[in-house]
């Protein structure tokens, strides 16, 4: 009976141990993920020391998470600041494209009648040459005749 009973002991015992094995083996495979996101998170954020010492494991657990997501958010928070910039100045530099368009648009008006006073101009220019030009030959033939 003795023997029995050491049997299921040790039965018992390898059953109770069994999910305690597991469950340090996930505590160790979650910390080490843990370092592994802090030295990640690291690289973005070096002055970080919280982040820091969750990398080299003085942080564990929670706190160690914490410190990587709080790393982690502060990240994206300073680069969506700097989209946010980006796009304000984008659209600053379509706003000031949008007005040049408007000036050339009001240049090649004012070119279009630059040119069509020019071409009048030309044509005032030839009548008045021909106009000089009848004269001319007019006081001529009256000079010749007097």
């Amino acid at each position: 009976r003795a023997w029995d009973g050491m049997a299921r002991a040790k039965q018992h015992s390898a059953r109770a141990i069994a999910p305690r094995k597991k469950a340090v083996a996930a505590d160790s495979q979650a910390a080490a993920d843990v370092s592994k996101a802090a030295e990640l998170s690291e690289r973005e954020a070096p002055n970080d020391s919280m982040l820091q010492r969750a990398a080299r494991g003085e942080l564990r657990g929670d706190a160690a998470l914490s410190a990587v997501l709080s790393a982690d958010v502060g990240v994206l928070e300073r680069r969506e600041e700097r989209l946010g910039a980006a796009a304000d100045d984008v659209d600053t530099q379509r706003e000031a494209l949008a007005g040049e368009a408007g000036r050339i648009a009001r240049l090649a008006v004012q070119a279009q009648a630059l040119r069509k006073e020019l071409t009048a101009a030309r044509s005032a220019m030839r009548r008045a040459a021909a106009a000089q030009e009848a004269s001319s030959k007019a006081l001529r033939q009256a000079a010749r005749a007097a």
